[in-house]
């Protein structure tokens, strides 16, 4: 978000293949798309601050006959601070290098 913004597929393996989000749904009330996407936009609204949230798109496919979700991320004009759940504020910066989160400042 901080600055390129990107894409987060998740029902994805790290290989490529695809394991679907059936056991994610199960942990979400509605226990389908609809469900998990609002699980997402809540789980964006408090961990983000600002108005990040908005600039995170989930969408929803079928592949392979499982769903997957894809998440767009915009680029953020500004600093996006995120906050953990045990936290009261968005104190940390998290920074994002290749492939791999490196460092978080507080």
């Amino acid at each position: 978000m901080n600055s390129e913004g990107g894409t987060l597929l998740i029902g994805v393996a790290d290989t490529g293949k695809i394991v679907g989000l059936q056991a994610d749904f199960e942990t979400v009330s509605k226990g389908n798309r609809d469900g998990y996407g609002l699980f997402l936009g809540a789980l964006f609204n408090a961990s983000l601050s600002g108005a990040a949230n908005t600039l995170a798109r989930p969408s929803f496919a079928a592949v392979q006959g499982r769903d997957v979700c894809r998440v767009d991320v915009a680029a953020s004009a500004r600093p996006v601070f995120a906050r953990s759940p045990e936290a009261k504020e968005h104190s940390e910066f998290w920074v994002r290098i290749g492939n791999g989160t490196h460092t978080r400042w507080q």
